[in-house]
Formats: C-alpha cells, structure tokens, sequence
C-alpha cells in the first residue's frame, strides 16, 4: 500500500457513477492499518478498509 497523508482522495467505480473517497483517519491494531473514508460528493457515505502490513486489502465495511 502506498502511503497516503489523511485527506488523500480515492476514486472508486469509474464513469459518471464513481464515487470519490476522502481519508478522514487512520488508525493501527496489531498488524492491520484501518482508514475510514468519507465520500467527498456530499452525502453521508462512508467505507472503513482494512489493510494488511503488506497493504492487501484485508475487509471493507460500507455505510451511510
């Protein structure tokens, strides 16, 4: 995985019906990294990913 500074901006999707995330926190447990994203198109949309050490993505959890 990359590092990314909190407020990194990921596109998810594609086309006219992709989402963009905005980072809004990171945490560690154990192994795993966690950051929670917020959509920047407004709305209350929300994704917290889990990556492993090695930066896989491990879980991710979708909400609103």
């Amino acid at each position: 995985m990359a590092e990314m500074d909190v407020g990194t901006k990921v596109i998810e999707g594609g086309g006219q019906g992709g989402v963009t995330w905005k980072e809004v926190s990171r945490s560690t447990s154990g192994s795993y990294t966690i950051v929670l994203y917020k959509s920047a198109n407004g709305g209350s949309q929300w994704k917290k990913v889990t990556y492993d050490k090695s930066g896989n993505i491990v879980k991710t959890v979708y909400g609103s």
